[in-house]
């Protein structure tokens, strides 16, 4: 499985793939994802996380969403941009 830690620091990097077999079907397999955290100030510009964003959705038929604290209207508005964007046309 993925290694985890307990702190907001960042252990992750780009998209890890974790494949699982189906609980109930052996005929099918499950790719869990696990994505770094969006927001990281050492990165110079918010382009990155919004196209790994983008990939995690596109990839995903089921998106866990994690945060610290309660999502507030300025998180909601970050899950938003990315499929408002032109760029992605």
């Amino acid at each position: 499985g993925f290694s985890l830690g307990n702190t907001v620091q960042s252990h992750t990097k780009g998209i890890w793939v974790w494949p699982v077999c189906h609980p109930r079907d052996e005929k099918k397999c499950l790719l869990l994802l696990d994505t770094e955290g969006l927001g990281d100030v050492e990165k110079a510009n918010g382009e990155y996380d919004i196209w790994l964003f983008v990939m995690a959705v596109l990839l995903s038929n089921i998106l866990v969403y994690n945060t610290v604290g309660t999502l507030d209207h300025s998180g909601l508005e970050q899950l938003q941009y990315p499929f408002e964007s032109d760029q992605l046309l």
